[in-house]
């Protein structure tokens, strides 16, 4: 395939994308897993036989994406909403996150043939909820939760990725044993700690140079907000801290500040993000050999059942014990750990640092994605309305 066709190949997967993510809202089915189903059916599985195996470039592409949909997920969130769940919030991103990757590592390991190193490094990378496929579904079903569940929701699906990161390197670094044990709660407070003040630091002065510059065309403000967010990132990793926490932090502190073109930023942003999103799933339909693939769906619908409805369940309801939330908003809350890009983005690390087993816990972290989107992301609007949690329902 030359550029030409290859050019017109991905520029019509784009625009299918965009015509079933209508078809998806219409009838309630994640638009996210019609990305993916694209990509698998473009594949060398698929009708038109693409062969695609570059782990890098998904790796490169992923790490692209999360950072603006990371960045966009803070910069949509209403900080007047998030006071009231703050505290909840990051104890479900930190706290929450560790439960559920331990709980989850444990029961996979006693109820399937994986050992304790594959467990452990799958504990942590499916350990936290995708905000690409949280704000995804949330806003195109137009679900409007009471009690603070949305903003909830949003919140500890937009930070609890760079727990699921530092968990993940973690354990990559104990299998290759190159981090002592006693060094990572040290780790985890020096990248947690820096990263949140440096992505306020940022914001603030991104606010200042973006009032001072006066740009004689508009659209200049959108490039200068796009660098800039790619060298938060990129800086703060540079620096060894997780750019994941920094732009996430520049977003949420931009949500809050004013500053000139917010509005139109805020647009462009939300462009962006859609279009890595769609981006990022068809490439990684493209990626995984499918029917190869099938042999790990056993123990991805394993894995399932064991995150779903044991270890996300147990974690949320630990972290919510003293809280005044009742039963029906802690079940709908243990249900929302959708599980998207984040995750399998996070599966090709182990690739990446050659871990034996990488490619047996990258198929099963993909084929879980797809049962998680499909089951959990379809029965969202369901459930709030059984459980009488859509004030459009009250």
């Amino acid at each position: 395939m030359d550029f030409n066709q290859a050019l017109i190949v991905f520029s019509l997967l784009v625009f299918l994308a965009v015509l079933f993510s209508k078809i998806s809202a219409r009838y309630g089915i994640p638009s996210l897993l019609f990305f993916i189903l694209l990509g698998i059916l473009a594949g060398q599985d698929g009708l038109l036989k693409i062969s695609f195996n570059d782990y890098n470039l998904v790796q490169f592409l992923g790490i692209i994406s999360l950072t603006f949909i990371l960045f966009m997920g803070g910069l949509s969130v209403n900080t007047k909403e998030i006071k009231p769940i703050f505290k909840e919030g990051v104890m479900l991103a930190t706290l929450g996150v560790l439960l559920t990757g331990v709980i989850f590592s444990y029961l996979i390991y006693k109820f399937s043939n994986l050992n304790m190193q594959s467990s452990m490094l799958l504990g942590a990378i499916i350990s936290s909820t995708d905000a690409a496929a949280v704000f995804g579904i949330l806003r195109s079903k137009n679900i409007n939760l009471c009690c603070n569940l949305k903003s909830l929701l949003e919140f500890e699906s937009g930070s609890n990725d760079p727990m699921a990161a530092f968990l993940t390197f973690c354990v990559i670094n104990l299998i290759k044993n190159e981090v002592a044990f006693s060094n990572l709660f040290l780790n985890f407070i020096y990248q947690m700690t820096f990263g949140i003040i440096l992505g306020y630091v940022l914001a603030k002065i991104f606010v200042f140079l973006i009032n001072k510059i006066k740009l004689e065309y508009e659209s200049l403000y959108v490039v200068l907000s796009f660098s800039y967010v790619l060298f938060c990132y990129s800086f703060c990793e540079s620096l060894k801290i997780n750019g994941f926490i920094v732009v996430y932090t520049l977003g949420l502190s931009l949500a809050h500040f004013e500053f000139i073109n917010k509005k139109m930023l805020i647009k462009f942003h939300d462009a962006l993000a859609w279009s890595f999103q769609i981006v990022m799933f068809i490439t990684l339909g493209l990626l995984i050999n499918f029917i190869e693939g099938l042999k790990f769906l056993k123990i991805a619908g394993i894995s399932f059942l064991i995150l779903t409805f044991i270890a996300r369940p147990i974690a949320v309801f630990i972290i919510d014990y003293f809280s005044k939330r009742n039963l029906k908003e802690k079940i709908f809350i243990s249900w929302i750990g959708l599980r998207g890009a984040a995750p399998v983005v996070l599966a090709t690390f182990p690739l990446k640092y050659n871990i034996y087993f990488a490619h047996e816990i990258f198929n099963i972290v993909f084929f879980l994605v797809i049962i998680s989107i499909f089951i959990q992301g379809s029965l969202i609007s369901p459930l709030a309305k059984f459980l009488k949690l859509d004030k459009k329902n009250l």
